[in-house]
């Protein structure tokens, strides 16, 4: 009887050592594809072009429209193009134009800046401003980022007030 004893507990062994591999296993498997899933979802991209034919939820024909559509985190890309609004940003987003030297965000000489941050965290590259009566951008917020970006005929280009970290 020692042998088959011995047996049965060697047996009633790997039984325990597969459900604890297999538990493991899926443990693991779950957190990956948790991790995996929330890191597609963690950022959206917004495509602005006036000469999209038809806007859907992802693709707009005004920056505006394309930051409106945006959630916190998302980005708002800008195609080449020149675009004739004042764009207002109240939320975390990066706002990024295709080329600054083509990628136009004109001001119209209204009494107001082409581009206003009013929110935390911003980033703003490849853009030209342009005919900015009250600066091309104008933040009154904080720990924004303003890179490569063109300024023209703007008075002054750059206007941060009320802020840190920019």
């Amino acid at each position: 009887f020692g042998g088959i004893t011995k047996g049965l507990l060697e047996v009633k062994n790997m039984k325990r050592k597969i459900v604890g591999i297999s538990i493991s296993m899926m443990l693991t498997l779950t957190a990956l594809s948790l991790s995996a899933s929330s890191y597609e979802t963690s950022e959206n991209i917004i495509y602005v072009d006036d000469d999209f034919l038809v806007e859907n939820a992802t693709h707009k024909k005004t920056i505006q429209a394309g930051v409106n559509a945006a959630q916190p985190g998302d980005t708002v890309f800008v195609y080449n193009g020149t675009y004739y609004e004042r764009v207002t940003l109240t939320k975390t987003i990066n706002l990024t134009g295709e080329d600054k030297n083509s990628t136009i965000i004109d001001g119209s000489n209204q009494r107001e800046s082409a581009l206003l941050i009013n929110s935390v965290d911003v980033i703003v590259s490849g853009f030209k401003f342009k005919n900015g009566w009250y600066g091309g951008i104008e933040s009154k917020s904080a720990d924004s980022q303003i890179i490569g970006n063109v300024f023209e005929k703007c008075s002054p280009g750059l206007l941060i007030y009320n802020a840190y970290g920019n």
